[in-house]
């Protein structure tokens, strides 16, 4: 009298969830940058990205060559002690860095790492850096001739 149904074996098409997007370097270079309009924008800029995401031995040069990113270091830890974490807005956590939590820093530098290394499969890093420094050199000789003279 029970009649047990049949288990069938469902093929997912793709894995559940939410797809997974591969960045290419041509969707990087698609995206539009509003260049300065002044150096003082540029370096307001610059003082805001506040080294989030860099190394700390990074950080620590960039804080030494440009000593107001301390400042802003301290802005952004201000910031966070009013309004809390950037991305979960929790207050009471432990300060990651740059406005964010150190779960919510954690978590969105793991995302930008793996966003790189997928971005640089198939990208040859030594000739990109042996043509930047020819360019660089030419630059510079340019800027010594016309400093100079044709000495």
């Amino acid at each position: 009298m029970n009649k047990l149904a049949k288990a069938k074996t469902m093929v997912l098409a793709r894995l559940p969830g939410r797809p997974r997007k591969v960045p290419t370097w041509a969707k990087v270079e698609k995206v539009k940058t509003v260049l300065p309009g002044t150096v003082e924008e540029g370096i307001e800029n610059l003082l805001l990205f506040d080294c989030r995401q860099l190394d700390a031995s990074t950080a620590r040069q960039l804080v030494r060559l440009i000593p107001a990113l301390l400042h802003m270091r301290h802005a952004w830890r201000a910031h966070f002690a009013e309004y809390g974490c950037l991305v979960c807005h929790r207050k009471n956590t432990e300060y990651g860095a740059g406005g964010f939590c150190f779960r919510c820093g954690c978590r969105i530098g793991g995302r930008m790492r793996r966003q790189l290394r997928q971005i640089e499969v198939g990208r040859d890093r030594l000739a990109e850096l042996a043509t930047f420094k020819e360019a660089l050199c030419m630059k510079y000789n340019t800027a010594q001739r016309l400093l100079n003279g044709d000495d």
